[in-house]
C-alpha cells in the first residue's frame, strides 16, 4: 500500500498486499461460499436507501404506453424461495488518516510511476480532495486498487482524474488485468472544455483490448471487463456514451457508484450490452447499490441489459446470468433543470438466467422521449420498467417489468413525442375524447367517426384521416379500443358488440396473449402514414395503414408484408416479398381474416398473385434475401450475391412508395417525387 501525497517532493512508503479479502479483493474461493441473507456490503461508501419509503401504492408499474404517473417509486423488495442470490461479505476499508485540506492539481506522472513501482497486488491512495491532470493513460497491474484514501463519498472530497486536452481516448488503461480495483475517484473526461475524441474512446477502458471501439463522438466513464473485479464508490460525471459499461466481467462486483449526468446528453448510466469478449459470460456479475441520477441533462437508458439495447437481437449472442438489484435511479433539480430519462430499466430479449430484482425508480422520476425513429417496427414506449419477451424467459425479474419491443433503444431522443404506441388492450378512446401528440390529436367524434386532425394553439387545423361510419353510434356507449391480435375497433362498452371493425382482414385470436405484442402507432412524421399496425418481430409485418406510403430507407425479409383490406366482395391486398426472391401482389378470395404466416407454395383455393416482379423466381426459397427500398429512390431485391431485379428509379429524385389498388390512377406499386410525380410504376 502506499499513500501518494499531491506534493511530488514527499517522501513515499510502499508496502504489496496480497489477494486477500482485507482489502477487499475478491478472489475465485469467494464465489463457492453459500448465499446468506444479509445486507449489501457498503465497503465504506454510499448507505443503501429506505426500500420501504420507495414502496408503490400501486401493484404493478402503468403501461409504457399510456401517460406516466411521476408521484410514486416503482420497485419493491422481493422473496426468493430458494434464497437471494450471493451478497458480498462485509469487509471494512483499510484505516487512512483523513486528509481535508485542498490541493493544487498535478500531473498524473507521479502516479503511473507508483503504480509501476508498485506493481500487482498492490494498493495506491490519492490524497482526499487532490486533483490531478491526466496528459496520457495511466496503466495498471493485475489485482492493483486505485483509490482516494478513506474511501469518501463526497465530490468535494474524493480525488479527482481530470483530462488534459492532449489525453486523448482513455484515462486508465487496464487491458487483459483480472483484479483491477478502481474505488471512491472522481472522472471527469473535461468534454465540455476540449470536445470529444474524435474515435469516440472511453474515459477507463479495464480488462480484454478493444472492447470499447463504438464509432461516434461518444465518451465512456468507465469500461470494465476484467474478472473478478471491483469498481466500487466511484462517481462519474456527464459521461456521454455509458457512464458504467460492464463487458461480461464475470465474477466482478460493481457497487455503491454514482452516476450523474447535469449537463450533457448520455446514452447508458450503467450498461451490460456487450456480448463480447467473455462470450455473453455475465455469472455472477453483480450491479448492486449503484445510483444513476440526472441532475437537469437526458439518460436515454439507466440501467441496459442485453445486446438488442444497441441493435437486432440475436439468438447466437445471448448475455447470461447477470445480477442487478438496489439499484436506484433518481433526478434532482439543482438549477440545471429537472431533466428525464427514455427508460428506467431495460431487459432484452437476449438475456437469460439473469436477476433484476428490488431495483427503485425514485417519485419525481420523468420517463419521456421521441422515439419516432424506430419506425415501422417502434420501440417500446418511454417507461420505467420494460423487457422483451416472456419475463420467465430472461429469468428472475421483479414484477414491475412491462412488456416491450426492445432493439437499440439508444434511437430515442429528448423532447416531445412525435409518435404514440399502444399494444392490445391499451388504448379505449370513449365518445368525444382525444389523444394529442406535439401537434396532432386522434379523436372519436360524438357521432362515432375516428379522425386524425392537427392541433396547434388549443384549435384544430386540418383533417389528416377519417374512419368509421357518421353518425352510426350516436345512441351507443361507443369507444374506440385495441384489441387482442392488433384489432383496431369501435365497441359498444355496454354490450360489447363491434359496432365498426377497421380490420376485418386480422383473425381474433381463440384466447387473449398477454406476451401479445401487436403495435398502434399514431404518428406524425412526415411521409409516414398517422395511424398503423404492425405485427411483433421479426415477422414486422404492417397490417394496416390510413395512408399507404413508406418513406424510403425501409428493408423487407423474405415473407414480410403489407396488407390493405378492401372489401365489397374485393377481398384484401397483400404486397409480400416470396422466398422465391420475386414482389408478389395477392388478393384473397374473400373478404375474411386473411392466414398468417403466408405458407408457400400458395394455397390457390385462398390467393389470387395479381402482380409479380418481372424476374424469374428462385428454384429454392433464398431466406436471406431482401427488399431494399433504398435511400437514393430505387427499389432493389438482392439474393445470392446478386440483384435479380431493380426499378432503375435511382437518381430521379424519387422518394416514396405507394402500394396501390390497381387502378391507372393507383397502381399497385408506385415511385413518386416529393411533387407527387410518378417515376415509376406496375
Amino acid at each position: 500500500m502506499v499513500t501518494l501525497s499531491s506534493n511530488k517532493e514527499d517522501t513515499l512508503a510502499a508496502c504489496h498486499m496480497g489477494k486477500d479479502l482485507e482489502l477487499g479483493i475478491h478472489t475465485k474461493a469467494q464465489h463457492t461460499i453459500q448465499p446468506t441473507w444479509t445486507s449489501p456490503s457498503n465497503y465504506g461508501m454510499q448507505p443503501p436507501w429506505d426500500y420501504s419509503s420507495h414502496a408503490p401504492s400501486f401493484p404493478a408499474a402503468p403501461s409504457p404506453c399510456l401517460p406516466q404517473p411521476h408521484s410514486n417509486a416503482y420497485g419493491t423488495p422481493q422473496s426468493w424461495p430458494s434464497g437471494p442470490p450471493p451478497i458480498p461479505p462485509r469487509t471494512a476499508p483499510p484505516t487512512v488518516p483523513a486528509r481535508p485540506e485542498e490541493f493544487a492539481p498535478r500531473d498524473s506522472e507521479s502516479i503511473q510511476q507508483k503504480l509501476d513501482e508498485l506493481g500487482p497486488n498492490s494498493t495506491l491512495y490519492l490524497p482526499r480532495g487532490s486533483r490531478w491532470e491526466v496528459e496520457s493513460m495511466i496503466s495498471m497491474y493485475p489485482f492493483q486498487e486505485l483509490a482516494t484514501e478513506g474511501y469518501p463519498t463526497a465530490e468535494q472530497d474524493m480525488a479527482w482524474l481530470e483530462a488534459k486536452e492532449e489525453c486523448h481516448g482513455h484515462l486508465i488503461n487496464a487491458f487483459s488485468k483480472s483484479g483491477i480495483r478502481i474505488r471512491n475517484i472522481l472522472v471527469e473526461g473535461n468534454r465540455e472544455k476540449f470536445g470529444h475524441d474524435p474515435d469516440g474512446k472511453c474515459m477507463i477502458i479495464l480488462g480484454d483490448a478493444n472492447t470499447c471501439n463504438q464509432d461516434g463522438k461518444w465518451a465512456d466513464g468507465i469500461s470494465f471487463s476484467a474478472s473478478d473485479g471491483l469498481v466500487a464508490g466511484n462517481q462519474i460525471l456527464d459521461a456521454t456514451d455509458g457512464a458504467i459499461v460492464i463487458f461480461g466481467a464475470p465474477g466482478s462486483l460493481i457497487t455503491s457508484n454514482t452516476v450523474i449526468n447535469r449537463h450533457r446528453l448520455c446514452l447508458g448510466g450503467l450498461n451490460m450490452v456487450d456480448y463480447n469478449p467473455h462470450k455473453g459470460n455475465y455469472k455472477f456479475t453483480r450491479v448492486i447499490n449503484n445510483t444513476v441520477r440526472t441532475e437537469g441533462a437526458y439518460i436515454k437508458v439507466g440501467v441496459g441489459m442485453g445486446p438488442s439495447i444497441l441493435g437486432k437481437a440475436n439468438e447466437d449472442s445471448i448475455e447470461e446470468g447477470g445480477i442487478v438489484m438496489r439499484n436506484l435511479i433518481e433526478s434532482r433539480d439543482i438549477g440545471h433543470g429537472k431533466g428525464g430519462l427514455g427508460y428506467g430499466y431495460a431487459v432484452g430479449s437476449d438475456t437469460a438466467n439473469w436477476t433484476c430484482i428490488e431495483n427503485v425508480s425514485a417519485p419525481g422520476v420523468e420517463y419521456f422521449g421521441d422515439i419516432s425513429e424506430s419506425l415501422p417496427e417502434l420501440i417500446a414506449s418511454p417507461t420505467a420498467f420494460v423487457r422483451d419477451g416472456p419475463a420467465e424467459a430472461r429469468g428472475n425479474l421483479q414484477s414491475e417489468f412491462v412488456p416491450g419491443h426492445i432493439e437499440c433503444l439508444f434511437r430515442i431522443k429528448p423532447g416531445p413525442s412525435t409518435v404514440l404506441g399502444w399494444s392490445p388492450g391499451q388504448l379505449h378512446l370513449a365518445l368525444g375524447s382525444h389523444v394529442k401528440l406535439r401537434s396532432t390529436r386522434l379523436c372519436l367524434e360524438r357521432g362515432g367517426e375516428v379522425c386524425v386532425r392537427e392541433h396547434r394553439h388549443h384549435q384544430d387545423g386540418r383533417t389528416l384521416w377519417t374512419g368509421g361510419s357518421h353518425l352510426v353510434h350516436q345512441d351507443h356507449a361507443a369507444a374506440l379500443v385495441f384489441a387482442p391480435g392488433g384489432k383496431l375497433m369501435i365497441v359498444d362498452t355496454n354490450t360489447h358488440t363491434t359496432l365498426h371493425d377497421f380490420t376485418p382482414h386480422i383473425r381474433v385470436p381463440d384466447q387473449p396473449d398477454s406476451e401479445d405484442a401487436h403495435s398502434l402507432v399514431l404518428s406524425e412524421v412526415p411521409n409516414r402514414p398517422v395511424v398503423s399496425i404492425t405485427s411483433p418481430a421479426p415477422h414486422a409485418n404492417t397490417l394496416f395503414m390510413s395512408s399507404y406510403i413508406e418513406k424510403c430507407g425501409r428493408e423487407f425479409g423474405t415473407n414480410q408484408f403489407i396488407a390493405r383490406h378492401i372489401g365489397n366482395g374485393r377481398g384484401t391486398l397483400v404486397y409480400v416479398f416470396s422466398p422465391y426472391t420475386q414482389i408478389l401482389v395477392l388478393r384473397t378470395r374473400h373478404d375474411g381474416p386473411i392466414r398468417t404466416p403466408l405458407e408457400w407454395p400458395l394455397d390457390q383455393n385462398e390467393w389470387i398473385v395479381e402482380w409479380s416482379s418481372p424476374n424469374e423466381p428462385s428454384a429454392e426459397p433464398v431466406l436471406d434475401a431482401k427488399l431494399a427500398w433504398q435511400g437514393d429512390g430505387n427499389l432493389v431485391i438482392y439474393a445470392s450475391g446478386g440483384v435479380p431485379w431493380a426499378s432503375g428509379s435511382h437518381g430521379k429524385r424519387a422518394t416514396l412508395l405507394r402500394w396501390g389498388l390497381g387502378t391507372p390512377e393507383e397502381p399497385y406499386l408506385e415511385i413518386v417525387d416529393d411533387d407527387g410525380n410518378r417515376v415509376w410504376s406496375t
